[in-house]
């Protein structure tokens, strides 16, 4: 009997060093929850002179999308209704608002020891172009960080002005509302199987507060994702995307400024209102 029970115990220690082993997943990847488990929202307001400022006050802008009825995706009204506001499942996030105000809202997730040798990605951006300069314009932004290297794997940034320089196709919406296609980035992780990585989305009003934008945001996974019926995208390689903005510099400041502030503050779940 004490020798079964040793036996018992060797197999549960070996089986709990192994599961350490195996890789972790993104927690809720497509948000099919219904909430933003395993997700981290912060927002704040922001100017020209001022690249944000993290206060939680419109955490309500953000909200899961359940738009799959009946096995149709329902369409942005922004869009001329064009864009499928879910990309795979039943559901996504969309990440700030129409609304105006200067607001912002940055998501991200860490995920430790991901040793998948794929990481597929969905965003796709709607924002009002008011004219203004482009450091004052809406504007979004979605990187993936390699904690473990110190290295950005894959940054794209660009407001309402630089669409088409940062190779993302756009097209115009209902007034003066432009939206990107769904983009699904493909990032080759097989080199990097064990490392941390952190992926942060952002998205923003104009500076001056008349305009907004807003971006949705799905299926985060090892495997191409597989769309609802009706519903495409484009498949981007990271590595043959742009990996830097050149101009305005403030671009790429607050693209990796939001992942700094992120990964300096207070971590939080939460479910956030429709």
């Amino acid at each position: 009997m004490k020798k079964a029970s040793k036996i018992i115990f060797a197999v549960g220690v070996i089986s709990a060093m192994t599961a350490s082993v195996f890789a972790d997943s993104f927690v809720n990847g497509g948000f099919e929850s219904g909430t933003t488990n395993g997700w981290t929202l912060q927002s704040g307001t922001w100017s020209s002179s001022n690249p944000g400022t993290i206060n939680n006050s419109w955490q309500g802008d953000s909200a899961i999308i359940d738009s799959v009825t009946g096995g149709i995706t329902n369409k942005d009204a922004n869009t001329k209704g064009n864009l499928a506001e879910v990309l795979q499942g039943n559901n996504s996030f969309r990440l700030n608002n129409a609304a105006n105000g200067a607001h912002y809202s940055v998501v991200s997730q860490t995920v430790s020891n991901y040793t998948d040798a794929n990481l597929y990605f969905g965003f796709a951006a709607v924002l009002e172009d008011p004219g203004h300069p482009q450091v004052q314009e809406p504007k979004f932004s979605f990187s993936i960080f390699d904690v473990t290297k110190g290295q950005v794997l894959y940054n794209v940034a660009f407001n309402s002005d630089d669409m088409a320089a940062q190779g993302v196709a756009y097209h115009a919406g209902t007034s003066d509302w432009l939206y990107t296609d769904w983009n699904v980035i493909h990032v080759d992780t097989s080199a990097l199987q064990g490392d941390t990585f952190t992926i942060t989305a952002s998205a923003y009003d104009c500076a001056l507060g008349g305009h907004g934008g807003y971006a949705y945001i799905d299926s985060f996974q090892p495997t191409l994702p597989d769309p609802n019926p009706g519903v495409s995208f484009t498949l981007l390689q990271a590595d043959n995307l742009i990996q830097a903005v050149p101009e305005p510099t403030s671009i790429v400041m607050w693209s990796l400024g939001g992942l700094a502030l992120l990964w300096g503050g207070k971590r939080r779940l939460f479910k956030p209102q429709a």
